[in-house]
């Protein structure tokens, strides 16, 4: 294992493993209804980033990683997780929360507010995680790009977890980092990749008739309003559940499956088992999606 300031980089699984295996017990108690609960494997030595994975979720989140009915497969990423009390990358705690909020005093603008530590730490863990790929013949060579792997607790309010998407965008230059949501499913964790408004509105083409597309969830996740340019959604929509949802979804994308672009959107407080379960149901249609604040949309439609 190397270690470069405060994080490790896995050149040696096995080290990692046993350090999360001696770590304490989940901070969580169990999220009732849950059937699906991470275990610790007993044989540390078989592990890969899959299980590093499973270790870090199983030790910092216990069974309260939202669940979803699918996803995309792990790629070699910067794990971080937001756990109700501190936001760590791997192992090590980076920011403690209070209230699960971060505190006022680190925060500035990347652009957009963030967390000035959480940016720092992602950037040096991030700096250490290609530089792994590039010895191990893994980089931008094999088509690896920068990229976070971000576990959420269920319960965390979504203006959190938009925090550290924002924190962790602002570590590179030009281009953002990859970023991938982790759910668990029947077939293990598995990965949503989320995008973020950029810091100044997109320029729209009118011509171009952009979907424009916004799932709103209701306070408390009870349901949704959906709003859209006018030829797909005269008027903004009032749907009941999930089901509803997809249906609705399901029928807009068969008058036009060249749109692949929805926003979702949620009050600060809404849970993220909320805002997950609707994402789950919105990729199943429409692959790119955006994870907003309350409020207009990231775009600017010109004439031009």
């Amino acid at each position: 294992m190397r270690r470069r300031g405060r994080f490790f980089v896995p050149v040696a699984v096995a080290t990692v493993t046993v350090a999360l295996l001696g770590a304490p017990a989940s901070r969580g108690e169990p999220v009732r209804g849950r059937s699906r609960t991470l275990h610790v494997p007993e044989d540390p030595r078989s592990a890969f980033f899959a299980d590093l994975v499973r270790l870090q979720a199983a030790r910092a989140l216990g069974n309260r990683l939202p669940p979803a009915g699918g996803g995309d497969p792990l790629r070699p990423s910067v794990c971080v997780t937001i756990a109700m009390d501190s936001v760590q990358i791997w192992e090590t705690a980076v920011v403690s929360l209070k209230g699960a909020a971060f505190p006022r005093a680190g925060l500035a603008t990347c652009p957009g507010v963030c967390s000035v530590p959480l940016r720092d730490a992602a950037l040096r863990a991030l700096a250490d995680h290609m530089e792994y790929l590039e010895v191990s013949g893994m980089g931008a060579s094999a088509g690896l790009s920068p990229r976070f792997l971000i576990l959420a607790d269920a319960e965390i309010p979504y203006e959190t977890v938009l925090m550290v998407l924002r924190s962790l965008a602002a570590t590179t230059a030009g281009a953002p980092p990859g970023l991938d949501l982790a759910f668990l499913t029947g077939n293990g964790i598995r990965a949503a990749p989320v995008h973020i408004p950029p810091p100044d509105p997109l320029p729209l083409r009118a011509a171009a008739n952009h979907m424009l597309l916004e799932v709103i969830i209701n306070p408390g996740g009870r349901g949704y309003l959906l709003r859209a340019a006018p030829f797909y959604i005269p008027e903004p929509v009032s749907l009941a559940g999930a089901d509803d949802l997809a249906a609705f979804l399901g029928h807009l994308h068969s008058r036009d499956p060249g749109r692949q672009t929805a926003f979702i959107a949620a009050e600060p407080r809404t849970a993220f088992k909320h805002v997950a379960h609707a994402l789950d149901v919105v990729r199943r249609e429409l692959p790119i999606v955006v994870l907003k604040p309350p409020g207009a949309l990231p775009v600017r439609v010109t004439n031009r």
